[in-house]
């Protein structure tokens, strides 16, 4: 597996595993259980096998990036 973005906010991964998975890719999310024990976790990686890579960094380049602010 390769780790294709290391992300800090849950939601923000969980909507990008769904996005990677709900269009085909063998996507998994590592550190996800840490996160909500330990303030120590801060960050999670978003994994796809190594030949889906390309396609997964591309896939996402164009999912628009989601503001956490609404201005």
């Amino acid at each position: 597996m390769t780790t294709i973005r290391t992300l800090s906010s849950q939601a923000e991964a969980a909507f990008l595993l769904s996005l990677l998975q709900g269009n085909g890719f063998d996507a998994v999310l590592l550190d996800e259980g840490s996160f909500h024990y330990s303030a120590a976790i801060t960050a999670m990686r978003l994994q796809v096998p190594e030949n889906q890579a390309a396609e997964a960094h591309r896939f996402l380049s164009a999912v628009p990036e989601r503001r956490s602010d609404p201005g």
